[in-house]
């Protein structure tokens, strides 16, 4: 995973950067998944929350003790982005809904519901 001369390759860091992105991804939707939390399972999204952060702590210690060239750094960064592009998406449904249902008036032809 690293050249002769100990730097990374490029291939290596976009496989840590995918790795992070993939984790984060799969947290959010597992988080999700958990929302709105139904009668006595409100520990579902918190034990996602923190087995999320559990297993990036894992990977960001193995990573930096196996792999070196400060990889870990690179899970987070991935993990990072995910977390953007997911609070981006949810964010931008909201505002749609948002406008769809009292800006948006039926007499323009746009259909509701």
């Amino acid at each position: 995973m690293t050249s002769h001369d100990g730097t990374p390759r490029p291939g290596s860091i976009a496989l840590v950067v995918a790795m992070g992105l993939l984790l984060g991804l799969m947290t959010g939707f597992a988080a999700w998944t958990c929302y709105p939390p139904t009668r006595g399972h409100y520990w579902q999204g918190p034990a996602v929350i923190v087995g999320s952060a559990l297993a990036l702590l894992i990977l960001y210690l193995t990573g930096n003790r196996r792999i070196g060239w400060r990889s870990g750094d690179w899970l987070v960064l991935g993990y990072a982005l995910a977390m953007l592009v997911l609070t981006g998406v949810v964010a931008t449904s909201e505002t749609v809904e948002l406008l769809h249902a009292h800006v948006v008036p039926a007499t323009f032809g746009v259909p509701r519901g």
